[in-house]
């Protein structure tokens, strides 16, 4: 049979009979043998297990992908190390099925090498993105900025940085309220040089990663207005708060001040929701030249491969 990396929840036996005794713990490996539901492996350290795996068990397979496979939209996961520059230079890059888009999202240290990360997200360069889920703030900078304590992380891109983080805030509280067509009947509805006067911070639970980084951080969706309409126009003005603290921080830690912005995803789409960010970030807004979220990442991608030749 051909070998693969699998990915499952099974129980861990030592093949040794005389230490058979069940343990929970993460193995990477080669299957050297399947005996029914026993899969025989040899971790990458040598030492020979025993897999067992329980009934209805989902198993994930690793396989080959090339560049051509990075469509717009894809979230994957890289894993990363850090470089003398500051930077991260990516070992390996895993692209995620749909049905797994979300899984492990974030930033953490990754045990596939020493001083690795693992960083889950979807591919995508805007300045701002407010979509379905959360609010992701990125920057091209000419030097990286690395701050655990606030959820920014960079990336290098072609020479220069990408540095930003990802709220836990964003489109996805908005829709545990309201419909997108409510959001829209209710959008027309504001007046978004009238503000309410209310300091949200819209979160569905406790936690926030970014530009603080508390699990602990507590919603603030209090006092609710009487009418649906100030209550989504108090929670549109709380995001864009939380967009202008992250370019602040962001420009605290090094950055260069935001000039301009542009932006993609639901939220863009919104006129009542750029005034509100406009008001807020005091810059000019510009159209952006795609709005699939992944386009500026191609881009790039495609300018360095003519740089370095066919990789």
């Amino acid at each position: 049979m051909h070998r693969r990396t699998l990915i499952a929840a099974l129980a861990v036996l030592p093949a040794v009979p005389a230490l058979a005794q069940a343990e929970t713990r993460r193995v990477r490996g080669t299957v050297e043998k399947v005996d029914g539901p026993k899969f025989f492996v040899k971790t990458r350290d040598g030492e020979n297990l025993v897999l067992v795996a329980p009934m209805g068990v989902p198993f994930i397979a690793v396989v080959p992908a090339t560049l051509a496979d990075l469509k717009p939209g894809t979230y994957v996961g890289s894993g990363a190390l850090p470089q003398p520059d500051g930077s991260l230079e990516a070992i390996e890059v895993h692209i995620f099925p749909e049905s797994m888009r979300g899984t492990g999202e974030g930033h953490r240290p990754w045990d596939g090498a020493q001083q690795a990360t693992m960083t889950n997200a979807n591919i995508d360069t805007a300045v701002s993105a407010v979509d379905g889920s959360t609010l992701t703030l990125k920057l091209l900078c000419d030097q990286p900025i690395f701050a655990p304590d606030f959820g920014i992380y960079s990336h290098r891109i072609n020479g220069m940085w990408l540095a930003g983080g990802a709220s836990n805030s964003g489109g996805k509280v908005l829709s545990h309220f309201f419909s997108a067509d409510e959001i829209a009947r209710l959008s027309a509805a504001i007046d978004p040089d009238v503000p309410t006067g209310l300091d949200f911070y819209p979160l569905l639970e406790p936690g926030e990663r970014f530009p603080v980084l508390d699990p602990a951080w507590p919603p603030r969706l209090a006092p609710r207005p009487a009418d649906d309409s100030g209550f989504l126009q108090a929670m549109l003005e709380g995001i864009s708060a939380i967009e202008k603290l992250g370019y602040d921080r962001l420009a605290e830690l090094g950055a260069p001040p935001l000039h301009s912005m542009r932006s993609l995803g639901g939220g863009a789409a919104n006129p009542a929701w750029t005034a509100i960010r406009q008001n807020s970030l005091g810059v000019p807004f510009l159209p952006a030249h795609s709005q699939e979220a992944a386009a500026g990442a191609a881009r790039l991608a495609l300018i360095g491969l003519e740089a370095v030749g066919d990789l």
